[in-house]
């Protein structure tokens, strides 16, 4: 999903993954045009090509190649199928950096799913790893901020803030500071049917959102000055912004989702 949050933690989906291959041993021609096909964002066509190596591969390169399998499926939205990509990768042989590497897409994955108790259980694998195994593997503003809007889906509010305030102090430059700016600014869950760039589209779309008998209000866009969110409902738990969600969907908002 190519929405910003990438469905939330959901940024977006795309979001949900970092520019940067797997690290693999080197494999040919065709292992590269697979990565060039990931790194394009091509991801049914990086993904059939993934599959392909791998069917060839030796043992000790099929764990990096399931990897990145699973991550081209998160990439076109198949958060169910990358969990399986990730569930083979853990069975087969991986260094310790691999290894953090599929607990967080694992991670990710679950919060596609709307499964942050899952997603939290992976992400405390990997803050339990080594640090150098970890910081191979993620970086640490991007961890931040997965895992600090998992604990606010968990009603963790005090460990999801230290970690989106932890993000603005030290990582100020990151893409994920505005976000988690936002998301520190808000003071309940939400569900987001627009984002507007001024006040007057916001007005529209949430008037449009009233005549289907939705209870919308605009807040202003913490991360973007002059943008604004138009949204729906003040929820404490995040089953309840599901329930909110699914009957969102269904009156046409595909594109809705849960924040934080």
């Amino acid at each position: 999903m190519r929405i910003r949050l990438g469905l939330a933690i959901l940024l977006p989906a795309l979001a949900a993954c970092s520019s940067t291959p797997a690290a693999a041993p080197e494999s040919g021609p065709s292992r590269l045009n697979a990565d060039a096909e990931f790194l394009l964002r091509r991801d049914g066509s990086a993904e059939r090509e993934y599959e392909r190596l791998l069917q060839t591969a030796p043992s000790d390169e099929r764990g990096a190649l399931l990897i990145q399998v699973g991550r081209s499926r998160l990439g076109k939205g198949d958060a169910a199928g990358a969990l399986r990509a990730f569930d083979d990768a853990l069975a087969s042989s991986l260094s310790e950096p691999l290894k953090v590497e599929a607990w967080y897409r694992r991670g990710i994955a679950h919060n596609f799913l709307w499964r942050p108790d899952r997603a939290l259980a992976e992400f405390q694998r990997v803050r339990e790893a080594p640090k150098e195994a970890r910081e191979a593997a993620i970086k640490t503003d991007e961890f931040l901020y997965r895992i600090g809007v998992t604990y606010l889906r968990l009603g963790m509010a005090a460990d999801g803030r230290k970690c989106l305030e932890q993000i603005v102090k030290d990582h100020p430059g990151s893409p994920d500071a505005a976000e988690a700016r936002e998301r520190l600014a808000l003071k309940a869950m939400h569900v987001q049917i627009a984002r507007a760039p001024n006040e007057i589209t916001a007005a529209r779309r949430a008037s449009e959102a009233r005549s289907k008998g939705l209870a919308c209000e605009v807040l202003n866009s913490a991360s973007a000055s002059g943008d604004r969110l138009v949204v729906v409902g003040r929820f404490t738990k995040f089953e309840d912004t599901l329930r909110e969600l699914e009957r969102i969907r269904g009156l046409g908002y595909a594109d809705a989702f849960p924040i934080p």
